[in-house]
């Protein structure tokens, strides 16, 4: 069964800068042939609708991504310099994973955690939200060794939601655009187990979004129909 479009008008809403996607560097098994290719420089994808994000709700941001060269770059964030609602990177030059979460009151969860990323290597990042809690944590499979690196816990319990109102980038975030390829992002409505995050990976075999609790995924952007549009799909 095919997804159906949700969240809005995709056409109108979506808009790609310079974003191609190819198959020339595999993909991990099971994950479809192509992946998203970013120059490192002017590469992105804008969404302007506003809200992506679950609201007071648990979430779970997954995806994989491929760098080509080691340095900070941003996966997925809210545009505008110093906001930071909702931030996933490669920081530090690299060494470290960032990951935030930021209810536009002053109140957030997460940070950066050191993870030394090597070139040329397909990972799998996920980030989890417990709203109750204010609970961020963020984890790193990496298909070179099989290996899972429960990466960053951070609690705060005044922080129970992602900032609204805001538009979002992928791919790129204050200047800092992602370098290499970035494949099957998705958010859910809740906060995957652990055991889900695992069934995703599969130690590199891979397992589409839609297999692991299907009826929560909010967005899903599918590399494998070209290079525009990309479609914001909700699985009702």
């Amino acid at each position: 069964s095919g997804y159906d479009s949700g969240l809005g008008s995709d056409g109108n809403w979506t808009t790609v800068s310079n974003l191609t996607t190819n198959d020339d560097v595999a993909s991990p098994s099971g994950l479809g042939d192509k992946s998203w290719l970013s120059n490192g420089s002017s590469t992105s994808i804008s969404l302007t609708a506003g809200q992506i994000f679950p609201v007071d709700s648990d979430l779970t941001f997954v995806t994989w991504v491929y760098s080509t060269a080691i340095e900070t770059q941003a996966v997925i964030t809210s545009s505008g310099s110093g906001t930071y609602y909702f931030v996933v990177y490669l920081a530090g030059g690299g060494v470290k994973v960032e990951y935030i979460v930021k209810d536009g009151s002053g109140n957030n969860s997460g940070g950066e955690a050191d993870f030394n990323f090597q070139a040329d290597t397909w990972y799998m990042l996920a980030c989890t939200f417990d709203a109750t809690a204010g609970t961020t944590v963020s984890y790193v499979f990496d298909t070179s060794d099989d290996s899972k690196t429960t990466v960053k816990t951070t609690t705060n319990s005044n922080c129970n939601t992602v900032a609204t109102n805001t538009d979002w980038e992928m791919m790129e975030g204050n200047g800092e655009t992602f370098n290499g390829r970035i494949l099957s992002p998705a958010i859910w409505n809740v906060q995957l187990s652990s055991e889900n995050l695992d069934s995703l990976f599969a130690n590199g075999d891979g397992a589409t979004p839609d297999t692991v609790q299907k009826d929560k995924i909010v967005c899903y952007w599918d590399s494998q129909t070209g290079s525009a549009p990309i479609e914001n799909l909700a699985i009702p």
